[in-house]
């Protein structure tokens, strides 16, 4: 064995008994004794580079002496004091850990392999080699915490992929679990029978349930109409609603240089510049040249819940042609432009804007004057606040193969409005106030996009708000209301806490118009997978309440009951295998497959058949013999059934847990459901008849099927039932001033939507 310590050879000094741990997505360790045993030995200090290396050139271990030696005094000998070192080493994660992770937006529809690399390279620039990272799944969302190390980040991305991660030789490995098989035969002559052994298996599942461990998820799509009356300004909402916390996604002040880390820049003739708080532009590469010029996010936006994006104050001094504020589908350019502001100036800076929508012009210009600053601000309202599901994995669903992972189709409401950065216009003139039918769910966004601007921007700042969304109708006129702090210009507000939608003194609302807010409502997230009738013959009813993965629905839940059911109905298998390094076809690390040819046993799972494969999950490597190659391994595995490798449950008995609702009904994971009636609305009230357009037709032999309370959904159950109608439009009485209606969609097999759409009528 070779020991060398910032490149100079300590083997001489290393004391038999040296152990290295290497643990599943977890930094290996490496324990081992010096013995000073000559004046030339030298004290290696903290952070010092160990690699540990067979005399056939196989690295066993490299990283950094994470701990000072602990010095203990051994006696004399011909030479003076002898002390031995006991040494603590940590992998090569080390130098990443030790480093904090810069300030960076979530991750948004990123592969975590590109996450992975993109931590890696922001704490260590250049430090490793990531040509052995893959991208694997798509996650839709991934949020780095600064206080979190960077080794954490990496565990999380390949608990969430199914994958497993390693630093090791100056480079970095994020690959799929079993990428590697090792072969375990009794038929091999140097197979160890006796270091085999097997921990009592578990009895396989016939019913998994899955439970969110975050607190809600959305439910209800619920639509509550009031008219305004008197000097009224505060309004009941009828659910609780769904919250996410509200946080900025970007801010940026232009107090310094554009960071890489938020911006992607395109400026070939030096036109950008930052400037006492302010981004400056000065020319471009030419009027008619579309993305010449650009300044994108480095993430993706999330067409999700509601989100303003200020695009800060804008100040025209010349010629200007191009796109401020844009949301693309796809690559930053005019015909991708989902939503964004056209600017036109002369050379003195008189500018005109347009909405652009879908890449073409929309609406009626604005004229601004040269020098006057303007505020453009983009709103958007989706009804969903998540725009794709979850990956989860098992050992029958391997990285690339997950199950989820699709993206959820929505229409989102776009607004986009312009207004004197002075406050001086008391409401901001919209140029464009409508929905965009079946929406992308990730798109990029450009401050900047065109071919020359003469001009400056004070600020940015994208918002992930409210989730509501509110609309008032004044003389046939619909207008969406700002929601947000009266100071801000804002019109209305929704709180959460109370169930209150408030409009503020300055909303211009009058008696008699009528108002909508669109929100969904809140429930605990779970769902059932069922592989058989449970039984002392059949198998184990669980619950798990999970972490890791997020479940973020009750969609989501049901996927990762799946998941677990894929391996949990299966024999549980898991053991310990100790040998000599001489008998193993090569080094083993954690993660890698186990392929069993054991007759005595009853085992034969052959190498190809990766599902169902034990993974190693722990390995541990004592060297004895300094003298010769010769390493204990002790290798620990198991299969999935016996310890799930892609979820971390929460233990419990945790404050976190919480009991399920008597009355709740747990979906059962694949159940066919309709599409919910998300454009379900009250098209108008009067003398005791509400009209409702389902915004669908209702399939074939089924129909709508209407009920006051969300509860006995169902042919059997009549006693809230309003009626069932075969149109898309229909009436329904109105017995009192306030009134429920509860909707679903039906089919002729008995199918239902997965949520209701509750209408709340508050109108005399």
């Amino acid at each position: 064995m070779i020991l060398t310590i910032n490149n100079s050879d300590y083997s001489a000094y290393l004391s038999p008994g040296a152990a290295i741990t290497r643990k599943l997505n977890t930094p290996a360790a490496c324990a081992f004794v010096l013995v000073a045993a000559d004046a030339g030995f030298a004290t290696p200090p903290l952070g010092a580079r160990i690699v540990l290396t067979t005399g056939a050139g196989t690295k066993l271990f490299t990283g950094y002496l994470s701990s000072p030696p602990v010095l203990h005094y051994q006696g004399w000998n011909h030479g003076g004091q002898v002390y031995r070192y006991e040494c603590s080493a940590t992998g090569d994660e080390y130098i990443l850990d030790i480093e904090p992770l810069p300030a960076r937006p979530d991750f948004t529809n990123r592969p975590a392999g590109a996450a992975l690399r993109a931590l890696a390279s922001s704490v260590a620039p250049g430090a490793f080699d990531l040509s052995a990272v893959q991208d694997l799944e798509t996650l839709p969302q991934f949020t780095p915490a600064r206080e979190s190390k960077w080794s954490t980040h990496a565990a999380h991305l390949a608990r969430r992929t199914r994958a497993v991660y390693r630093a090791h030789n100056g480079g970095i490995v994020f690959a799929p679990i079993a990428s590697v098989t090792h072969n375990l035969s009794e038929a091999d002559p140097a197979f160890t029978p006796d270091g085999l052994t097997f921990t009592s298996a578990k009895a396989p599942a016939a019913q998994i349930t899955a439970l969110s461990a975050l607190k809600d998820e959305p439910r209800l799509y619920c639509k509550d109409y009031f008219v305004a009356y008197g000097t009224v300004k505060n309004y009941s909402l009828a659910h609780a609603l769904f919250s996410q916390t509200a946080y900025t996604i970007v801010e940026e002040n232009f107090s310094s240089a554009l960071s890489p880390l938020l911006w992607n820049i395109t400026d070939p003739t030096g036109a950008l510049s930052v400037s006492n708080g302010k981004l400056l532009i000065a020319g471009g590469p030419g009027a008619a040249t579309d993305g010449a010029l650009a300044v994108s996010f480095a993430e993706q936006v999330e067409l999700a819940a509601n989100a303003t994006l200020d695009h800060g104050y804008a100040i025209f001094s010349g010629s200007c042609s191009g796109i401020l504020g844009g949301l693309y589908n796809g690559a930053v350019a005019t015909a991708n432009c989902l939503a964004g502001f056209h600017v036109t100036a002369d050379s003195s800076g008189n500018a005109s804007i347009t909405a652009v929508v879908n890449g073409v012009l929309s609406g009626s210009p604005q004229s601004v004057a040269a020098l006057a600053p303007i505020a453009l601000t983009t709103r958007f309202y989706c009804r969903e606040p998540y725009r794709a599901t979850e990956p989860f994995h098992s050992s029958v669903h391997p990285a690339g193969s997950a199950r989820g992972g699709a993206s959820i189709a929505s229409d989102v409401r776009v607004v986009l409005s312009i207004a004197p950065a002075d406050g001086s216009a008391a409401t901001p003139t919209v140029l464009y106030d409508a929905i965009l039918p079946n929406a992308p769910a990730f798109c990029s966004y450009a401050l900047v996009n065109g071919g020359v601007f003469n001009a400056s921007l004070s600020h940015t700042r994208i918002a992930r708000e409210n989730t509501a969304e509110v609309q008032t109708t004044t003389s046939g006129v619909t207008r969406t209301r700002i929601q947000g702090s009266s100071t801000g210009g804002a019109e209305c507000v929704v709180l959460t806490s109370t169930r209150t939608l408030r409009f503020y003194s300055s909303s211009g609302l009058a008696a008699g118009d009528s108002i909508v807010c669109r929100y969904r409502s809140s429930g605990r997230a779970v769902a059932m997978a069922v592989a058989g009738p449970a039984g002392p013959s059949t198998g184990r009813v669980l619950t798990r309440t999970i972490i890791e993965p997020p479940l973020r629905t009750t969609a989501d839940c049901e996927n990762a009951a799946l998941a677990l059911l894929d391996d949990s109905s299966a024999a549980a298998l898991a053991g310990e295998y100790k040998c000599w390094s001489d008998s193993l076809d090569s080094d083993v690390f954690p993660g890698d497959a186990l392929a069993l040819n054991l007759p005595s046993r009853g085992i034969n799972l052959a190498a190809g058949a990766a599902p169902g494969l034990p993974i190693v999950r722990e390995v541990g490597i004592e060297l004895p013999d300094l003298s010769t190659d010769h390493a204990q391994y002790a290798i620990k595995f198991s299969n999935d059934a016996a310890a799930a490798l892609s979820f971390e449950f929460e233990r419990a008995g945790t404050t976190a847990s919480r009991p399920l609702a008597p009355a709740i009904i747990v979906p059962v994971a694949g159940t066919t459901y309709l599409p919910n009636l998300v454009n379900a609305e009250v098209t108008s009230v009067s003398s005791g008849i509400v009209n409702v357009d389902c915004g669908v037709a209702p399939p074939a032999g089924g129909g709508i099927e209407v009920r006051r309370t969300d509860f006995g959904w169902g042919l059997s159950d009549g006693y809230n039932l309003v009626g069932r109608f075969t149109g898309e439009s229909f009436q329904l009485a109105k017995l009192t001033p306030i009134v429920d209606y509860y909707l679903r969609q039906y089919d002729s097999n008995g199918n239902y939507s997965r949520y209701s759409t509750a209408l709340h009528v508050d109108m005399p």
